[in-house]
């Protein structure tokens, strides 16, 4: 086995001795990156976020290339070590141990300086840390040790083209195959082999469930159609999207309608994953246990709040992944707002996991998305929750929830047109999604504050009647109601509240405790 010490220099040697430390600052730092991740497993994004946030992203992708062809000349005999697939680097926990050496002068990773911007934010919170300036004899893993790829049973998924591209049309491809795998790593691990790949040299023949996406691609005349199917292993078609109008060249539009088919696709995906079709059992899958909570949690009720908890913490328990403990967190703040306390879920630390989950994978668009609501829920803090949310969409602008919080921090800064943009572009991005119904809420409240009373009544009457464990819609629904005196259809509304809240009357919008702090802020307000 290889012995890393990190302590001081970085010094990767074998057991008889003999070095094998990468000369190049760039290699030390990505294998610092590995080395301090969960199974000493990052993306291939994260590592080019951290060492070449300065880059496009393909630039910094041949770079990313580069340096991991350094590392294994480098590590010459032991190149085994490192492990490349399409979507994740790692170190294998199997043929490497970690050490500390106690030396009170003695600074972590001392020998890697790097000039990037977010490479130094990273080491500079990695130093401050408690948990690796604890004085230890040598141990053996810094981490857990990693299950094997059998046993974490991560999805591969598998792209190609449904016939041969013309040049116009390749960008369509890798558009929507980047959306694709993005949007899903966002959630879980996923594996990404591209058959169209001339370098890809592997074989197909493996434990994990397999997943086909052909992307189609046709066009004539300066337009383009193109959809995604979805088929597994024995090459049956399970799902397969609309087809799509795209305007070429590339527009904002094209790239809207492209992100929209990528997000039908990787619900498609997770559907298939929970239905037991890729030969794998739920229980099994995290990314799939993820999926189905997410699924559960847009219900509302008590009893789909404690299911979808239980599914992330499954997840989380088979893959520690930031995220999951991200999607706990907000389990509980839907908690609060819907039955106004989270006493029926298992207890955790909020802000101590939102924080841990947002210095681990900070360049998430889940996390970042739920940090801003945290910020926006308990702190009230506008400017960094709108941060954040703007963090979220650059890391992914094809997330709804990022949208639809971005939307409630403009309306609750007053900024109620943009508010309204923000707003519908979260909606057309979860189309299709049980997101959808979340999001409305969102819409609504902008509406409210441009006073589009009739708009955000529409919104609100169908969102009820789509939803009908969705409270927090029915709070505004009730206060346009009563705002425009119309006295029998605030009762309605009324008593369906209090099914859930007994003692719901108006006074309660006037409430600092009580969950509707952005309309008590709008102009409605002065007519209750």
């Amino acid at each position: 086995m290889l012995r890393i010490e990190i302590d001081g220099p970085l010094k990767i040697s074998d057991e008889t001795g003999q070095t094998f430390t990468p000369r190049g600052a760039k290699a030390r730092g990505l294998i610092a990156l590995l080395l301090m991740a969960r199974d000493f497993t990052r993306p291939r994004r994260y590592l080019q976020d951290k060492l070449w946030s300065t880059r496009e992203p393909e630039q910094a992708s041949g770079s990313l290339r580069q340096v991991l062809s350094e590392i294994r000349r480098e590590l010459g005999e032991w190149s085994s070590v490192l492990i490349c697939e399409r979507g994740n680097v790692q170190l294998d926990p199997a043929q490497v141990y970690v050490v500390r050496i106690p030396d009170a002068g003695a600074e972590l990773f001392e020998d890697i300086e790097i000039r990037d911007p977010a490479f130094q934010s990273w080491m500079r919170g990695l130093r401050s840390e408690e948990h690796v300036e604890v004085d230890a004899s040598i141990t053996p893993s810094l981490r857990a040790p990693a299950r094997s790829d059998a046993e974490r049973l991560s999805p591969v998924l598998v792209f190609r083209a449904g016939r041969q591209l013309q040049v116009e049309d390749q960008w369509i491809y890798h558009f929507l195959r980047e959306r694709i795998v993005g949007t899903a790593l966002e959630l879980g691990d996923v594996d990404c082999i591209d058959l169209e790949d001339p370098s890809f040299e592997g074989s197909l023949d493996r434990v994990k469930p397999w997943i086909f996406i052909t992307v189609d691609i046709t066009s004539s005349g300066g337009v383009a159609y193109a959809s995604t199917r979805l088929e597994d292993a024995t090459n049956k078609t399970q799902w397969r999207s609309e087809l799509s109008t795209i305007a070429v060249p590339m527009s904002d539009e094209s790239h809207f309608i492209l992100s929209c088919i990528g997000n039908h696709t990787c619900q498609a995906i997770g559907e298939f994953l929970a239905s037991g079709r890729a030969n794998r059992r739920l229980e099994d899958l995290p990314l799939a246990l993820a999926m189905v909570g997410r699924e559960q949690l847009f219900d509302f009720s008590r009893h789909a709040l404690v299911g979808a908890d239980r599914m992330l913490a499954q997840a989380y328990k088979l893959d520690p992944k930031p995220v999951y403990a991200a999607w706990r967190a907000f389990v509980r703040n839907t908690a609060m707002f819907e039955h106004l306390t989270a006493d029926f879920l298992e207890p955790i630390d909020n802000e101590q996991v939102i924080m841990d989950a947002l210095r681990e994978d900070p360049n998430n668009s889940m996390v970042l998305a739920f940090a801003a609501q945290h910020s926006f829920v308990h702190t009230r803090d506008a400017a960094y929750g709108d941060y954040l949310c703007k963090k979220s969409i650059e890391a992914n602008d094809a997330n709804p929830i990022s949208w639809a919080f971005r939307a409630n921090y403009q309306t609750a800064l007053g900024e109620y047109e943009a508010a309204i943009g923000s707003a519908e572009r979260g909606l057309a991005l979860a189309s299709g999604r049980t997101e959808k119904t979340f999001c409305t809420a969102f819409s609504c409240m902008a509406r409210i504050g441009v006073q589009d009373y009739s708009r955000a009544t529409f919104d609100a009457t169908i969102t009820s009647t789509l939803s009908p464990n969705f409270m927090a819609i029915r709070r505004f629904l009730f206060a346009l109601h009563a705002a425009s005196n119309r006295v029998e259809q605030a009762s309605a509304v009324r008593s369906e509240l209090r099914t859930r809240e007994p003692d719901f009357d108006q006074a309660k919008l006037f409430d600092s405790t009580y969950p509707v702090g952005t309309l008590r802020s709008m102009p409605i307000m002065e007519r209750l």
